[in-house]
């Protein structure tokens, strides 16, 4: 009996706190749908058209309120603040090594830093050069290395990069010696694959369409073949259910190769999904 009471208390001093909580109302639309003959209501199906004014407008409130509650959050600066002197205690953090002729290519992450960097040595004790620092690249902009490949002769470096966390990159490619980018860039990009082995060519993975409230735009993806200094409009459609429509590749498959100068007979591919099997 005493646990029953506890449970009341604890259950209307829950209630009491949301109590406090005035949310921004949101309409009901009867958004009836009949799947094989049943129909089943939903007050808020019209919240899936993301595209819509009074949808945009009813999340943007929601966002604000809750920032509003975030604000008001006791010691929440505070903590802020040591979470960030805490930031600046960790070491330095180095990913993705790459070797290619001589040269090694990785991204470093300093203390306090929010997103990592570009760099490279003329083997492994030489000189540190930056290639490329996404965090001053585009004024006015948070830019994030999505990841980045070598070509083969280590002379230059395609580079995937998204704003502001979105899983959409833009892929370009930078001469090492200069340490610039060539002209023309590839957009939208899912991820980037590597260079061919003759180092002419980057292959990647193409969404049909940056938007990311289309559900059709993470459909039917291909990995296409780019020819450096070639217009991005001749990139072949390397590998997909469009290129090889025997194989069956379901829509929701993501087409991927793979290449290796161990073996340069042959490329590899397979197909991955939001599930953790893999298909080669």
């Amino acid at each position: 009996m005493k646990k029953f009471y506890i449970t009341i208390f604890c259950l209307l001093l829950t209630l009491g706190a949301f109590a406090q909580y005035k949310y921004p109302p949101t309409k009901k639309v009867d958004s009836s749908r009949t799947y094989f003959g049943t129909t089943y209501h939903d007050d808020y199906g019209w919240l899936e058209k993301l595209k819509d004014t009074a949808v945009i407008s009813r999340f943007k409130n929601q966002a604000a309120y809750t920032n509003d509650i975030m604000r008001k959050i006791s010691g929440r600066d505070e903590l802020i603040a040591e979470w960030k002197m805490l930031d600046q205690l960790r070491p330095v953090r180095i990913s993705g090594p790459v070797y290619r002729q001589g040269r090694v290519f990785y991204r470093k992450t300093m203390p306090g830093e929010p997103v990592g960097k570009l760099y490279y040595r003329q083997g492994l004790h030489g000189k540190e050069i930056l290639l490329f620092d996404p965090s001053n690249y585009t004024r006015g902009k948070r830019l994030t290395i999505e990841n980045y490949a070598a070509s083969y002769d280590g002379k230059r470096v395609a580079i995937a990069y998204s704003e502001g966390g979105k899983e959409v990159s833009t892929l370009k490619v930078l001469d090492v010696a200069t340490r610039k980018f060539l002209p023309g860039e590839i957009y939208p990009v899912a991820e980037l694959a590597g260079f061919t082995l003759d180092n002419t060519g980057v292959f990647y993975l193409a969404f049909k369409t940056a938007d990311q409230t289309d559900p059709e735009g993470m459909m039917n993806l291909k990995t296409k073949l780019h020819i450096i200094g070639k217009p991005v409009s001749t990139d072949i459609d390397f590998f997909s259910n469009v290129s090889y429509p025997k194989l069956g590749i379901e829509s929701n498959a993501y087409p991927y190769v793979t290449l290796t100068d161990d073996n340069k007979n042959y490329i590899y591919s397979g197909l991955s999904t939001v599930r953790p099997d893999m298909i080669m």
